[in-house]
């Protein structure tokens, strides 16, 4: 039989073996990949709740473990140049073909309206945390509160509406059932009982939407906060119950020209953009009209707002600035401050610390409180227990 050749030299195989084994090395200190795309023009970054991995340290111990190939093949999978551009070609597809959503806790009902699922599970009273925690903390407050105004320091609460709550007929109808008792309607109730000062915005807003009498939407179809000219409603009314308890004149919004249209801004597309698609139809006709503050007034109140992501736009509308005094804040969940103002409407964030607790609200003019529906269970996030301690007020 016919001996066949060597496929190639012993040398050359030696060769071959060593680029195989460096290969690897060389494309995790220097992908080909990252290196072919990292010159492309900046695309559009992720909404939403992104986590991308952080760049691998490269070490013999995780190279040998398999930590850092891994480490480096999540990296390179999240920081390609095209990645957010794929990942929005692909939510398309899913949602143009099947309706589905790729978006945590986010489902679609009917006529193209988003919603979170938390604040359908607070319209239906899913979340109902009992009477009796309910009574106990509406008395917490009340003394809180009661302390607060003997140092001269008045406290009120918001009731900000969740969009099921407004808007039910169009959430998905097989996560609806007839509401029970909700956490809304008991502390509206405990409140008016223990004669709580607050303001019932989720009312106000409620009896607009079924007398029609609010002229443009108060919920957009593609966001979960209300919409902008919702929210200016909302800002102007809390500032005119600031003034009520103040006693005194407070700069006033007042509007501009009026400009409508169907293509959302701001928080208005909020979940929309969270969805990663590369387009979305257009909503119903939204307002946005301009807004002034007047008049300049002598004195402006040292405000603290405590609240959730409802306020956020009104802190970036300017209310603490224009309306409230220097050195007013905004408690982000009751733990975060918030501060800066930067034009993508982001904003940088800074822990509040816990010293002198107590000093830090007794030189306020005015503390308000803000929560929606689905943040009632936690209501006032952890601000009534850090000032009940502060005021050596007993939680029963």
């Amino acid at each position: 039989m016919r001996r066949l050749p060597p496929i190639a030299h012993p040398r050359t195989l030696q060769w071959i073996a060593l680029l195989a084994l460096c290969c690897p090395l060389v494309m995790m200190f220097r992908p080909l990949p990252w290196m072919l795309v990292q010159h492309l023009p900046p695309l559009r970054p992720l909404e939403g709740a992104v986590e991308l991995a952080p760049r691998p340290q490269p070490s013999l111990q995780g190279w040998l473990s398999g930590q850092l190939q891994g480490q480096t093949e999540r990296y390179l999978n999240d920081h390609i140049g095209l990645r957010p551009f794929m990942v929005r070609v692909h939510n398309q597809w899913e949602y143009s073909l099947y309706g589905r959503l790729h978006a945590r806790s986010v489902v679609e009902g009917s006529e193209g309206y988003l919603y979170e699922v938390g604040y359908i599970e607070a319209r239906n009273g899913d979340d109902f945390v009992g009477d009796s925690i309910i009574d106990n903390n509406t008395l917490l407050i009340k003394q809180i509160q009661d302390s607060l105004q003997r140092h001269g320091v008045p406290m009120f609460f918001c009731f900000a509406p969740g969009k099921a709550l407004l808007l039910p007929q169009y959430a998905p109808q097989k996560l609806l059932h007839t509401p029970t008792r909700t956490n809304y309607d008991a502390y509206r109730s405990a409140f008016e009982q223990h004669g709580v000062q607050h303001i019932d915005l989720s009312a106000w807003f409620y009896d607009m939407q079924r007398a029609d009498t609010c002229g443009c939407p108060i919920y957009p179809k593609h966001g979960t906060h209300w919409s902008h000219n919702a929210m200016l409603m909302a800002a102007d009314s809390l500032i005119g119950y600031a003034e009520h308890l103040l006693g005194q004149p407070l700069p006033r919004i007042k509007r501009g020209p009026m400009h409508r249209s169907r293509w959302p801004r701001r928080t208005d597309n909020d979940i929309g953009a969270a969805l990663n698609l590369l387009f979305l139809p257009p909503t119903e006709v939204l307002c946005y009209p301009g807004v002034t503050f007047e008049p300049q007034v002598a004195h402006r109140p040292n405000v603290l707002v405590i609240a959730d992501s409802y306020f956020k736009e009104m802190y970036h509308l300017g209310v603490l600035d224009s309306v409230f005094g220097p050195g007013s804040e905004y408690w982000f969940y009751g733990s975060w401050q918030l501060f800066g103002h930067r034009v993508d409407g982001r904003t940088d964030l800074m822990g509040v610390g816990h010293q002198e607790y107590r000093q830090e609200l007794l030189q306020r003019d005015l503390i308000i409180v803000l929560n929606t529906d689905a943040k009632l269970p936690s209501i006032g996030f952890d601000f009534y227990g850090r000032s009940a301690q502060a005021f050596g007020i007993e939680d029963e």
